[in-house]
């Protein structure tokens, strides 16, 4: 009958020489693989996408250039006409007088 329990005598580790330094992962082949010439391809690669009609190529573009945008929580108790009210009431205490331009009211 074989012994059971822990294959490794206390205090020696399971793996004594580490991790190889040569690691094989995704992460670091992409790494080596991302040169200026490569990824300079990369990116003309993308514009013409985008140029071509490529949508998501356009999005992805924005989405590194501006940010990705946060959703808008529309609240159904929203009152729009009071904050363009706060907002005209903010402006007048700005600018006395009001806008150059005259309402559309």
């Amino acid at each position: 009958m074989a012994k059971r329990g822990r294959p490794f005598t206390p205090g020696m580790s399971g793996n004594p020489k580490g991790r190889p330094k040569d690691d094989y992962s995704p992460t670091n082949q992409l790494k080596r693989w991302a040169t200026p010439e490569n990824l300079k391809k990369v990116v003309e690669a993308l514009g013409s996408a985008a140029i071509s009609g490529n949508m998501k190529a356009v999005e992805l573009i924005f989405d590194r250039i501006d940010g990705i945008l946060q959703p808008v929580l529309v609240d159904p108790q929203f009152d729009l006409d009071a904050v363009v009210r706060a907002m005209k009431a903010k402006y007048d205490d700005i600018r006395p007088g009001g806008s150059p331009v005259r309402d559309p009211e």
